[in-house]
């Protein structure tokens, strides 16, 4: 004998019968996010150079990486040792001679300008 089972006729019902698929939902286009993307990084660039250019034109000799100061110029400069340097500056026509160290910045000597010109020639 054999026993009734229910659970063979709901498989089979379930076999049988036409199973509706819901349908996909449509993905998004990401086109028109790619090109807005685009175009603000097109315009934070050009943003960024409009502001350098300005900053040149209203300061040059802050934003193009040299200061053109005439009142104060490194000549020469020689190491005497691993940890004492020494500098000759020309400061607003002065030569001045001036020894560094770790412990202390120290001036040697004001020269004149006429001197050390001579001494080179």
């Amino acid at each position: 004998m054999t026993q009734f089972n229910p659970l063979l006729f709901i498989i089979a019902d379930a076999l049988s019968s036409p199973v509706e698929i819901a349908p996909l939902p449509e993905l998004p286009s990401y086109e028109w996010a790619f090109v807005k993307m685009l175009f603000t990084l097109i315009l934070l660039i050009g943003s960024l150079i409009a502001v350098v250019a300005f900053l040149k034109r209203v300061a040059p000799g802050r934003f193009n990486g040299t200061l053109d100061s005439s009142s104060l110029k490194l000549l020469e400069k020689k190491a005497l040792s691993s940890k004492t340097m020494l500098y000759l500056l020309d400061i607003e026509g002065k030569q001045v001679l001036i020894a560094e160290s770790q412990l202390e910045v120290k001036v040697i000597s004001q020269l004149n300008a006429e001197v050390h010109s001579t001494q080179e020639s």
